[in-house]
């Protein structure tokens, strides 16, 4: 089944999530110079239209980018935290051009944006309508200045079975971002195989893989969590599991069930736990209501 289209979420607080823990992981690996790779397994459109009807019809980028944007006006401090304010400055900076356009950049856009001359990005989708837009998207250059001139190659593919097949990555350093929808069911039992797969043999890679906060689907999740931290078995524990819920998980009721979603990542960059610590606070006090809540832990296999 393929039925899910990302647009009518573009820009929500889920989105917020991903794309700050991405872009703190992506200015971490290019301060050094050696080139890494990117992937980009569930790719989506690339870059997002928010004045799209599909969009509007949900209105959440209100209430996440746009909410964000607001706060922090041209990066100024907001809600006492100045070290928020410093981490999320690159990431406001970015939307905020996009948002002049009426546009979000997604997750390709983001590491278009971002990587190096020598960098490469590789993404996959098998969304018939979305492959589509994401070419037009990667054929079409960022909307602000960037570092380098990367090609973004494309995959109308699975792309569980792309990151298989592809990694190693001949450069050794870099990072495999998996954010399926988890419409189907599977999607929680393909995710940890593939994680458990790939770290296999590509030992040093960061693994980021997104997960949603649904009440009905606490068990699956529960259980991914635990086979991706079974992955650091026998080392130093390197599995970081931060999550963010915008309010309590009985305030959502009928198809809107997400309350909230989380980022595991397997051998995450220096300080990004205390990055995050520091960015939680304010991103629950801006996206969510009175019951929202934040964690950071790291995983114990």
């Amino acid at each position: 089944m393929l039925s899910y289209e990302h647009v009518y979420h573009a820009g929500n607080h889920a989105d917020v999530l991903k794309h700050v823990t991405l872009m703190l992981m992506l200015e971490r690996l290019t301060q050094k110079r050696a080139p890494l790779t990117v992937y980009d397994t569930h790719a989506g459109f690339g870059r997002y239209d928010l004045s799209d009807v599909r969009a509007l019809k949900t209105g959440e980028a209100e209430g996440g980018i746009r909410a964000l944007l607001r706060a922090f006006p041209e990066e100024t401090e907001a809600n006492g935290t100045q070290e928020a304010a410093r981490l999320l400055a690159p990431y406001l900076a970015l939307c905020r051009a996009y948002a002049a356009q009426d546009r979000y950049p997604g997750s390709p856009e983001i590491a278009r944006a971002m990587l190096r001359d020598g960098d490469r990005l590789l993404l996959s989708e098998r969304h018939p309508q979305a492959i589509g837009e994401l070419r037009r998207a990667m054929r079409t250059p960022p909307l602000v200045p960037v570092l380098g001139t990367v090609k973004a190659h494309v995959h109308f593919r699975d792309g569980y079975e792309m990151l298989r097949a592809l990694t190693p990555p001949p450069t050794k350093r870099g990072i495999a971002l998996l954010d399926p929808s988890y419409e189907e069911t599977g999607d929680f039992i393909s995710c940890a195989d593939t994680v458990r797969a790939v770290h296999r043999k590509w030992a040093g890679g960061i693994i980021a893989l997104w997960y949603p906060l649904l009440a009905h689907r606490a068990a699956e999740t529960a259980r991914m969590k635990r086979q991706v931290a079974a992955c650091a078995a026998g080392s130093e524990p390197c599995v970081l599991d931060v999550s963010l819920a915008v309010q309590s998980p009985d305030e959502k009721t009928g198809l809107a069930k997400l309350y909230g979603s989380g980022m595991l990542v397997l051998n995450f960059p220096y300080q990004l736990d205390e990055q995050m610590r520091a960015v939680l606070p304010a991103l629950a006090a801006v996206l969510g209501n009175a019951h929202a809540a934040w964690s950071v832990d790291i995983c114990l296999p």
